[in-house]
């Protein structure tokens, strides 16, 4: 019998960012396990906290140690594997344990324990089993339909007796019956919304890769990277690969990096496993998401199929998890507790003995090159399914379009490509990675664009709410009749987004369903999954949208996309900014001709010659590779050195400014000769959301070294009597984005 317990406390600052050890009292001996949420008094407070571990004995004289006082949660939030999987992630990204057990709980649950009332439901049982003298005819009915019916749920027996709650609590009070609650979860749609047609059998590639997938699954269990062409199967591999390890009894959890791409994977695998699929989701009410992590802890759901936050499902018995599209952003948590999911995913896979898997037609570098090294098992599908052909690209110059007096956003080249592809019956996806009407507005007299009061960036106006918007914090005002820097009246709007694509396609083609597929318009639950229906069963023509269509959604009419501006992220102040242009361009064009139906992809640019614009027209992920790969080993970027990112965050410049320069003398002190501190400058956002933003980078070849030198130097950093309140510190390991 274990008489301690190893608590983190609900409180995510460093001071406290250590277990504390308790006694478990005589009256919940037995009862305390791992994963509980507890009540605990520490100093003069009575707080939440996590049983970690069971302890036979501890370091403190007992008479010193406090005793638990309390279980709140009915059951364990964690399971061993998570637990472990939160200090593993606190360590490695300098965060707290308590912050990272908070991220693995879905909306709906956090670390006070406390569970929704809407989500438990009573039940009652007859405690007296010989007759008693029960004084109302109210109390006798109950009793008698228990007889009939035990443990029967409370809104049952108050219906079938026309009786109220206060009977019932008086009867368990007087100990005449018995009461239990326990967690409802939410059971979802068993039934695919889209059936899908079985493939008969696979390409003979696909079979090899399948083969030594399942060779290495049964006995290294070697990290795997798929690296495929778009449209050579990967998704029918996922599925034949996890079906007999769900038969088997196992659970596995597939990660997809956008929520545009699960209905799609839900519906896809429902239709062929024939098996309760979970999805978890930013779409599901937190009420949801909650009682489907629950249902998933209780083993109801053999796979779960989510975004970046569904790493952390609950699963008990883990044998896989694969990383869909894994060269995308949206796995990286921007903000606290800042971490890659790609991080969490293998550390888990680890700890369970579970197999991983990555799957991507445009693998980010780094991992590519650590694939390359030995790190994960390299499998490759070089050939589309059906031996159908890589889509046809061709390249606009809008240079010349612009000579020739065109000033649309449509070459004459598109214009009738899209004419001929509607008049065929077939679909038109349009590719422009701004939302809104225009991209910003400006003054002519000074050339002043609007910005957002609280961020340093120029607003978009939004034809259809008629205001200016800001898509970092979601400010929005009108458009202001006079320029607030000069004050002339010549205020114009500039650039183009989805929305005015929209329009400008409907005049074009009046006769066409068009959808529009961002962030504005999918705002309403359950708008993901309506625009795909529409897509998939053919009831639209044209889908305009952001980077929400390049991430894997799979249209069997589409024979044509159209990119209207190749060049918008390619000359970012971003390190990574030609790799993402070039996932971009490579995984847009893949959505064009995936069936039986030749494809066609359009790219318009103003400098159509650029080597990453005609790497991704060629589909040549091994040309922008060796490129790129050298460009970063003569730069010493990663994947040859390490990057440790810091945000230095306030409400005043000045006070930020010092503070930054505060944190760079001390880690100056600690960095050996061959490390490299740059910094503090404005990050390229230098305000967002009222506070403005300096960085900081450290760069060298050992990461532990790197994260030991910063969390020394934070450790002198929080000392200093200097650093004013309102100053916040975000540390982002192993970056992806500069921005």
């Amino acid at each position: 019998m274990r008489f301690y317990a190893a608590v983190i406390i609900n409180r995510a600052v460093q001071a406290v960012n250590r277990a504390f050890t308790y006694k478990i009292p005589v009256a919940l001996q037995n009862k305390i396990v791992p994963g509980l949420v507890v009540k605990v008094p520490f100093g003069h407070e009575h707080l939440e906290g996590v049983v970690v571990e069971l302890l036979d004995q501890s370091d403190r004289e007992d008479d010193t140690l406090k005793e638990i006082e309390a279980i709140i949660s009915p059951n364990p939030l964690f399971g061993e594997d998570l637990l472990q999987l939160s200090q593993y992630l606190a360590d490695y990204f300098l965060s707290t344990r308590a912050a990272f057990l908070q991220a693995m709980l879905p909306a709906g649950l956090s670390l006070t324990g406390h569970l929704p009332k809407s989500s438990l439901v009573e039940h009652f049982s007859i405690k007296i089993q010989e007759p008693v003298k029960l004084r109302s005819t109210k109390q006798k009915e109950i009793y008698a339909y228990l007889q009939q019916n035990p443990d029967a749920e409370k809104d049952v027996i108050l219906a079938n007796t026309n009786s109220n709650l206060s009977i019932l609590r008086n009867m368990v009070q007087k100990e005449y019956i018995e009461k239990r609650t326990e967690m409802r979860w939410y059971q979802q749609s068993l039934k695919a919304d889209i059936e899908f047609i079985k493939p008969e059998c696979l390409t003979i590639e696909q079979k090899e890769v399948l083969d030594r997938l399942q060779k290495n699954a049964a006995a290294e269990r070697k990290p795997v990277l798929l690296h495929g062409v778009t449209g050579s199967g990967k998704t029918e591999l996922y599925l034949r690969f996890l079906e007999p390890l769900l038969r088997q009894g196992k659970q596995a959890i597939l990660l997809v990096p956008e929520i545009s791409l699960t209905p799609q994977m839900v519906s896809y695998f429902r239709s062929r496993l024939q098996m309760p699929v979970a999805v978890l989701h930013s779409g599901l009410s937190a009420k949801e998401r909650k009682e489907t992590w629950l249902g998933i802890a209780k083993g109801i759901y053999p796979l779960v199929i989510g975004a970046r936050s569904a790493v952390f499902a609950p699963t008990p018995n883990l044998g896989a998890i694969i990383m869909d599209e894994i060269h995308d952003g949206s796995y990286k948590q921007e903000s606290q507790p800042c971490f890659h999911a790609l991080t969490a995913a293998k550390e888990r896979c680890r700890l369970c003995g579970a197999q991983l898997l990555l799957g991507s037609a445009t693998p980010p570098v780094t991992l590519y090159y650590q694939a390359q090294q030995g790190e994960y098992l390299l499998l490759q599908l070089k050939n589309r399914v059906l031996d159908l052909p890589l889509p046809r690209v061709q390249t606009v110059d809008m240079r010349l379009e612009l000579q020739k007096g065109n000033r649309s956003m449509f070459s004459g080249v598109l214009k009738k490509q899209i004419t001929d592809t509607l008049t065929e019956g077939k679909q038109v996806i349009l590719f422009l990675n701004r939302r809104g009407y225009h991209t910003f507005v400006s003054c002519r007299s000074c050339g002043e664009a609007i910005l957002c009061r609280h961020c340093a960036v120029a607003m978009a106006y939004h034809q259809e709410e008629q205001v200016l918007k800001c898509h970092y914090c979601g400010f929005t005002q009108p458009i202001p009749e006079i320029c607030p820097n000069c004050g002339s009246k010549a205020i114009r709007q500039f650039g183009s987004g989805t929305q005015k694509v929209a329009e400008e396609a409907a005049k074009l083609w009046p006769q066409a369903h068009i959808l529009r597929l961002d962030r504005d318009a999918t705002l309403q639950k359950g708008s993901y999954e309506q625009i795909y229906k529409q897509m998939y069963q053919g009831e639209a023509d044209i889908l305009i949208g952001t980077q929400m269509v390049v991430k894997g959604l799979d249209f069997p009419n589409v024979t044509l996309v159209g990119v209207l501006a190749a060049d918008a992220s390619l000359f970012l102040p971003d390190l990574f900014a030609e790799e993402k242009s070039f996932q971009l361009l490579t995984q847009v064009a893949g959505r064009a001709g995936r069936r039986d139906l030749p494809g066609q992809v359009i790219i318009q640019s103003y400098q159509p010659e650029h080597e990453i614009i005609q790497a991704a027209a060629a589909q040549d992920y091994a040309t922008f590779y060796h490129r790129e790969i050298a460009e970063r080993q003569m730069m010493q970027n990663p994947p040859f050195s390490f990057l440790i990112r810091m945000i230095v965050s306030g409400l005043e410049l000045e006070k930020t400014a010092f503070a930054a320069q505060v944190l760079h003398g001390y880690l100056h002190r600690h960095l050996a000769a061959e490390e490299q501190l740059l910094g503090p400058q404005e990050a390229p956002l230098a305000k967002i959301k009222d506070r403005y933003r300096m960085q900081l980078m450290l760069k060298g070849t050992d990461l532990f070294l790197l994260r030991l030198h910063l969390r020394n130097a934070l450790a002198e950093y929080q000392k200093d009597g200097k650093i004013k309140k309102n100053i916040r510190i975000l540390i982002d390991i192993e970056p992806i984005s500069m921005m």
